[in-house]
């Protein structure tokens, strides 16, 4: 059994994002959700640490274990059921980056009309590509947990503008 070292990065990054996600959970409306998602990482964690990628039959390997790949696929689902929670699923793209070889969830452009807003766009993504490039390149274990901590921010804020957009962009009136 070889555990790979991309899949022993996205164990810590799997149980540092639990962290992060039960340091908010205190007090927080959705903190029923938010204990779900720290425990489905946690196992997802536990899982690439300790498990060898899957082997199924007639097809490719998959890049994660079973056990890991339907808790990420609960954490997602949870994440996306729960908007109260803050979590934006894209969030997740960053412990499977690793093993996945993906640095960064793509992140479907807002088209803004506002100046203001495609400034406010074009910081945000680099503030994000920037922290990607820099959790990428940390193996310190607090580094690591304070850039997914400042992700799980940046990708609040980035909901949080796209519904501002939706709400200030003009919507093309329908022609007959």
């Amino acid at each position: 059994m070889i555990i790979t070292p991309g899949a022993r990065a996205a164990a810590a990054r799997a149980h540092d994002l639990a962290y992060v996600l039960l340091s908010r959970s205190a007090a927080h409306p959705a903190q029923d959700a938010l204990l779900a998602m720290v425990e489905h990482l946690d196992t997802a964690g536990d899982s690439l640490a300790t498990e060898p990628a899957a082997e199924l039959t007639g097809t490719a390997p998959t890049a994660l274990p079973i056990r890991a790949t339907v808790a990420l696929m609960e954490c997602r689902l949870l994440a996306e059921d729960t908007p109260a929670a803050g979590i934006a699923p894209a969030v997740l793209d960053y412990v499977t980056a690793p093993v996945a070889g993906a640095t960064r969830p793509a992140l479907p452009p807002l088209t803004p009309a506002r100046t203001v807003h495609r400034h406010q766009e074009d910081n945000l993504r680099t503030r994000i590509g920037l922290a990607c490039h820099d959790l990428d390149a940390t193996s310190d274990p607090v580094t690591r947990y304070a850039y997914l901590a400042l992700l799980v921010s940046l990708h609040q804020q980035h909901a949080a503008l796209t519904a501002e957009i939706a709400a200030a962009n003009p919507r093309p009136t329908p022609r007959p």
